[in-house]
């Protein structure tokens, strides 16, 4: 296969960070991806290996969470593009393999059992995500591990359409905003609060040409990033993408909702805007509003979305968060 011009730069510059990332973390995964996965699989469905399941989960948290433990990024080093991009591509080094078991292990989940083993994984790894005097930009990146996981594993309970193991994903477990408050999950791993202070086109994109503004660089880079994968889930780039940004519209859409109700002390972000919204703008075929507008007029209550206690359970509640996210891509000029 022969790679041309920026793509191949592009291809090259990704894959020296990777090496660079994989030499630098200081401890060498245990388990391959694919090994670790098909244990996995071998435990979901039998109800005598929980343990194993568990035992599983919690090892190889634990050493993705040592990994990037704040002492091993701290943030009083000095400031530079080259050092930033170092760190997300070792910390995406120190949380791949987790990144296959949430995935697989979401998609398939069999109850809340195995559910709340999932979302105390990332709960854990978001944990590392400590507040302390340094540079903001390193700070915010600690969140960026945690962020990375929940893609993952919200990508895997909509493939697997497993919708109450994302409803646990997002609000079964809590993290601290950035002033230390507890939040749910899906409120406290904004993709927006992990970039802050950076210009996130030259950070996640360096063979980009600069003169090309990208709309959506953090989603753009995190679809990349969870390619391969999830791409035994779902094999067709199509169908990749698709999931891909059905899972950012309603997490959007979660935002919105939560944010509108949301009473106790933290932060709450609003909703934001993902490659959802210039992925489709010449067209309406596979729009994921489209695809929820449909969904909720086919099948209403009824629906399994509503009835695993997302949006409260109450079809008005996502209609309403729909509505918002749509508004909030319409005001956008390149929508």
């Amino acid at each position: 296969m022969l790679i041309a011009g920026h793509d191949a730069e592009r291809f090259f510059t990704q894959l020296e960070r990777k090496v660079t990332a994989l030499e630098e973390v200081d401890r060498p995964h245990p388990l391959s991806v694919k090994t670790a996965v098909a244990e996995l699989k071998r435990y979901i469905p039998d109800p005598q290996a929980r343990l194993r399941l568990e035992d599983l989960l919690q090892i190889e948290t634990e050493r993705a969470a040592e990994a990037i433990a704040p002492a091993r990024f701290p943030a009083q080093a000095p400031g530079s593009n080259d050092e930033a991009q170092g760190r997300v591509a070792r910390y995406e080094a120190a949380v791949e393999i987790l990144v296959g078991l949430l995935a697989t292990g979401c998609s398939h989940s069999t109850g809340p059992e195995q559910d709340r083993l999932y979302s105390a994984v990332i709960e854990r790894i978001a944990e590392t995500a400590a507040i302390e005097s340094g540079l903001t930009a390193y700070i915010a990146l600690r969140r960026y591990p945690g962020l990375v996981c929940l893609y993952a594993a919200g990508i895997g309970a909509l493939a697997g359409e497993r919708w109450a193991t994302l409803r646990e994903v997002w609000f079964g477990r809590t993290t601290r905003d950035p002033n230390g408050r507890s939040v749910p999950l899906v409120a406290g791993l904004f993709l927006h609060d992990a970039f802050q202070d950076v210009n996130a086109q030259t950070l996640l994109h360096p063979a980009a040409d600069p003169n090309r503004r990208m709309f959506t660089p953090i989603s753009d880079h995190l679809h990349d990033l969870l390619r391969e994968p999830l791409r035994e889930l779902l094999r067709s780039d199509e169908r990749y993408a698709s999931a891909f940004d059905h899972y950012e519209l309603l997490s959007s859409m979660a935002r919105i909702d939560l944010h509108a109700s949301w009473t106790a002390q933290g932060y709450v972000p609003d909703g934001f805007i993902g490659s959802f919204a210039w992925r489709y703008r010449m067209h309406n075929e596979g729009c994921p509003a489209e695809w929820a507008t449909n969904e909720l007029a086919r099948s209403g209550a009824n629906w399994p979305l509503p009835q695993s206690g997302l949006f409260g359970g109450e079809p008005q509640r996502f209609t309403a968060a729909l509505a918002a996210a749509i508004a909030l891509a319409q005001k956008l000029p390149w929508f």
